[in-house]
């Protein structure tokens, strides 16, 4: 719908994020070799299968309009990710690879593979490229309390809220 001009005001509990589980790695600085290392990967298969621009980019930057709000809990293994996804897109642009991280962010290493040989390709579906995250960063002892809607009930939550736009 955000790619037809309709922009819907969304609130998404838990999203799965489908991934390597980077973000339950403990050392910041191996996470952050891993993401790196993975966009430029990432950049390189795109630009190998000329997945660089065209409509699959227009597209995502349609998208862009349209800025949901993800609430996930990093001791979620199903969601966590959203977490480093969209901390890695700034430390891209840090470290003065904000061209290859713009290019990594529209697609996904198994959605450009899965699309080789198709018409558009496939389309990397949790991706989002612009949103309002909201982290738990409360206690969650298990993974039922961490992946659980009842967590956003409780009336003690310690949370981050952190908006991110793709330009």
């Amino acid at each position: 719908m955000a790619r037809a001009g309709v922009v819907l005001t969304t609130f998404l509990f838990n999203a799965p994020f489908l991934s390597a589980p980077v973000e339950r790695i403990p050392h910041k600085k191996v996470k952050q070799g891993i993401r790196i290392a993975k966009s430029f990967v990432t950049a390189g298969v795109a630009t190998v299968l000329h997945k660089g621009g065209g409509s699959g980019d227009e597209a995502f930057a349609a998208l862009a309009r349209w800025v949901p709000n993800v609430l996930v809990n990093p001791a979620d293994p199903i969601s966590a990710e959203y977490v480093g996804y969209f901390d890695h897109r700034k430390k891209m642009e840090d470290i003065g690879a904000g061209a290859v991280g713009r290019l990594a962010t529209r697609h996904s290493v198994k959605d450009l593979l899965l699309g080789i040989g198709k018409p558009g390709g496939c389309e990397p579906l949790h991706l989002f490229p612009s949103a309002v995250l909201t982290v738990n960063r409360g206690p969650s002892p298990d993974f039922k309390s961490a992946h659980g809607i009842h967590q956003w009930w409780r009336p003690d939550l310690a949370l981050e809220c952190r908006a991110y736009s793709y330009a």
